[in-house]
């Protein structure tokens, strides 16, 4: 009994001592023990206008960035971008930092707002048919607003109450109800062509060449021993209806103008987008050295520079995102830092040796050469940016 309980005695020992041997080992690697990164979604959308770079849904490990490119179609701009549900400031880079969660990515665009200017420019106005065609044309698109003063006005309502058709066959057409309509009230007994001639004339000074128009006009009435040639009435009254008694609200596309007004001892600038078309247009129009005896209340802004080329009137206007001034002047465009907006301003040459009544009863050759000047001067344009 006692040899076995010595044995048991032994046993229990040396369990005991190998225990705390093993107890008191420590084991050591070389290597670290790794560890598993973490993966995200991240979720990228885009509306019709533009395109992201990346796109759509990826993973991206943990801790790292992504950097996102937004490049709009052309004619159209960033409206907004949406982070986790959260608007940022637009911008065409934005970089999402230290990513250590999923993210969404959301990115809206809309079509730029453009308005298209057209200056006053005596005869050399008419050439914003051809510019206007051509400009149509490059950009493929009708622009969203229109403001033109004195023959930018005339030429820009026949555009904007019948843009499908053809602008010069509408001014031709225009002017050929005013001599019907001359014919109707029997008040001058003076030839067809300087009916015409003298009509355009007044709507084509803008206050350029006022004296030079001025003095071909007296010239008209001594010749023809008669009162002043054309009624700025008769004119506002056939342009009203030529154009249907357009609202200025309610044209295809909307316009603007602008015109001094008197009052008291001096005169103030009104813009116009509301109101009877015909009527804007013609107080626009309304130059008192060809006019004779016309109403003084309301007269051309030509001789103001800044409305020589209303950028500025139609910045106020429409708050458009850019202008595209048409300038058949022969000067540049004057506007203020007030014009947020882009602004590309096409200048159109002043041509010479133009026989005046032809190109303003849009005879040809003179008629078609400021349309071609016109269209070249757009396509010049947009063939050096």
């Amino acid at each position: 009994m006692l040899r076995e309980l010595l044995a048991i005695s032994k046993k229990v020992v040396l369990i005991i001592i190998i225990v705390s041997l093993v107890g008191c080992t420590t084991i050591t690697y070389d290597q670290p023990i790794p560890t598993v990164q973490q993966k995200f979604w991240i979720s990228i959308q885009s509306s019709n206008g533009g395109t992201t770079d990346p796109d759509g849904r990826f993973q991206i490990t943990e801790g790292n960035t992504q950097r996102i490119i937004i490049t709009p179609d052309d004619g159209y701009l960033v409206d907004s971008v949406t982070i986790d549900g959260v608007q940022v400031a637009s911008s065409n880079i934005i970089t999402l930092e230290v990513i250590n969660s999923d993210r969404n990515v959301d990115v809206s665009f809309r079509r730029e707002r453009v308005c298209l200017v057209l200056s006053v420019g005596g005869v050399n106005g008419l050439s914003h048919m051809g510019a206007l065609d051509a400009l149509i044309g490059h950009r493929r698109r009708q622009p969203d607003y229109v403001y033109g003063n004195s023959m930018g006005a005339l030429v820009g309502s026949l555009y904007v109450t019948a843009p499908d058709e053809s602008l010069s066959g509408r001014y031709r057409t225009l002017l050929s109800d005013y001599e019907e309509t001359t014919r109707r009230d029997r008040t001058r007994s003076i030839s067809t062509g300087v009916i015409l001639g003298s009509v355009a004339a007044a709507i084509a000074t803008g206050g350029i060449g006022l004296v030079a128009v001025a003095a071909a006009a007296a010239g008209w009435i001594v010749g023809n021993r008669a009162e002043p040639l054309i009624s700025h009435e008769r004119f506002s009254r056939t342009l009203d209806v030529y154009l249907d008694h357009t609202m200025m609200e309610d044209t295809e596309i909307e316009f603007g103008t602008s015109y001094m007004r008197k009052e008291g001892e001096g005169i103030e600038l009104v813009v116009s987008t509301r109101g009877n078309l015909a009527e804007a247009v013609s107080r626009s129009i309304n130059n008192p050295y060809i006019f004779k005896g016309t109403d003084l209340s309301y007269v051309d802004p030509g001789s103001d520079r800044m409305s020589a080329v209303p950028i500025e009137e139609a910045f106020s206007a429409f708050r458009p995102d850019r202008i595209i001034a048409i300038n058949a002047t022969g000067s540049p465009a004057i506007y203020s830092d007030r014009v947020t907006c882009e602004v590309e301003e096409i200048r159109i040459p002043v041509l010479e040796a133009i026989d005046l009544q032809n190109a303003l009863r849009g005879a040809d050759p003179d008629f078609t050469r400021l349309y071609r000047a016109g269209w070249d001067a757009v396509v010049e344009h947009y063939s050096v940016m």
